[in-house]
């Protein structure tokens, strides 16, 4: 079970990490799709860590300050 955990914590990561990639590349709506494919993940197994969790919703807000609402980006971050 550890083992499908942990795989399931990098698959999580590299899903944000293309939300990150897709951002840099000015294409913001995948971007988030990627970053909520990946704090979906967390969710289910219940990964709260703020180093993982966190940083996927601060990537996400990060897409909504590009995308110019920073109403949105601001629900991510509170």
């Amino acid at each position: 079970e550890r083992v499908c955990r942990d795989s399931k914590i990098n698959v999580a990561r590299i899903l944000d990490n293309l939300g990150v990639v897709y951002n840099e590349m000015g294409e913001f709506d995948l971007a988030i799709k990627y970053h909520n494919y990946s704090i979906t993940i967390y969710q289910q197994i219940n990964n709260n860590e703020p180093s993982d969790i966190g940083g996927c919703f601060l990537n996400l807000s990060n897409a909504y300050i590009n995308l110019n609402e920073p109403d949105r980006a601001i629900e991510y971050l509170e």
